[in-house]
């Protein structure tokens, strides 16, 4: 923020919208979770995925058809999926 208020600001308004100087896009990264999510699915099953609010929003999204930005999770929320 205190490097680019401007980028912060517009990051905060459209957090999947706006990529950081050198990172990596929305697309692509929701893209490199859905090939991870497929080796996960593919098994062996029962699994545990720990993940951050960005990647479990890309594995909701893929796994219920939901839009990711309807996606909530609080601090420390486990949230379980069975398929």
């Amino acid at each position: 923020e205190a490097a680019d208020g401007e980028l912060a600001r517009r990051a905060l308004e459209d957090w999947r919208g706006v990529t950081a100087p050198g990172g990596e896009g929305w697309d692509v990264f929701e893209e490199r979770v859905s090939r991870a999510l497929e080796a996960i699915l593919a098994g062996p099953m029962p699994c545990v995925v720990v993940a951050h609010m960005a990647v479990n929003a890309c594995c909701a999204r893929r796994l219920t058809g939901a839009a990711g930005t309807e996606f909530h999770q609080a601090y420390g929320e486990a949230i379980a999926y069975e398929w």
